[in-house]
This record gives C-alpha cells, structure tokens and sequence, in this order.
C-alpha cells in the first residue's frame, strides 16, 4: 500500500494516489446497452417495413433463407438474405436453390407498400422452383 502513497512538498502529510474506476465502469455499462440495442438493429439487413398482426414470435432455424420485397422510387427491389438481385437474376437463384434442397423453407417479408399482386409473383417463382414451404414474416403489434 505504500506504493500508492505520494509526499507533498513542505508538508507532513502524504496522499493516496488511486485513479477512480467509477466514472470509467458507468461510462462502459452504458456504452454495452447502446450496442446491445443497436446490435439487434443491424440484424436486420434491409428496411422494409412489414405488417404488424396480433400474433406471437416463431423460433426460427439459424441457416434461414430470406426473400425480401422492398419498395423502391422505380418499382421493387428484390434480396436474398442481404444481397439484391433483378426479378430474373432472383428466378435463376431461388431455382438452383430449390433444386439442391427440396425441403428448404423461405421466409418472406415484404414492405406493407408492395403490392398483393407483386407478392403473388415472388410467390409463384417460390413455389416454380420447388420451394413449398414459404413464411410470411410480420411484426408484432405488441
């Protein structure tokens, strides 16, 4: 303990040199809940913003494959997963995917702008490429 004792010049008295943790350790927790909070937000990939319905939360596999409809100024962008494709591109790569697993399952959000028919289509290519298993991803009101 003596390590941490420093003398004053011209005086008797000696004073305890420690840094003080406290303001370091509330300046930490706090920065750990903001990126708690925004870690979930960077999950999330693209911004669409889907349906709110009075339902519960699903669990869903870790290995999920991700079709989302965007609303875009120009039409609608496609995403598999994270990654933008163009209407025919999208065929093409949902095909060679439905044709390696069969019993794959897709989850499908779409912006609550798109239209019902557009979704339809998105649909239809799902189920031409072999893929028959589709969720409908919504948020929950709650």
């Amino acid at each position: 303990m003596t390590d941490n004792l420093v003398q004053v010049p011209g005086s008797n008295k000696r004073l305890l040199a420690e840094i003080n943790v406290t303001p370091l350790v509330d300046v930490m927790l706090v920065l750990l809940i903001i990126f708690m909070i925004t870690a979930r937000f960077m999950q999330e990939g693209i911004a669409v913003k889907i349906p709110q319905v009075n339902a519960g939360q699903l669990d869903q596999p870790r290995n999920q494959l991700i079709v989302s409809i965007a609303k875009a100024p120009n039409g609608y962008l496609l995403y598999l997963n994270n990654d933008p494709y163009s209407l025919e591109n999208f065929r093409k790569k949902i095909s060679a995917i439905g044709r390696k697993r069969l019993d794959q399952t897709v989850y499908l959000r779409a912006d609550h702008r798109v239209p019902y028919g557009f979704v339809v289509i998105v649909i239809g290519m799902l189920q031409e490429a072999g893929i028959s298993n589709i969720g409908l991803v919504t948020e929950s009101k709650r």
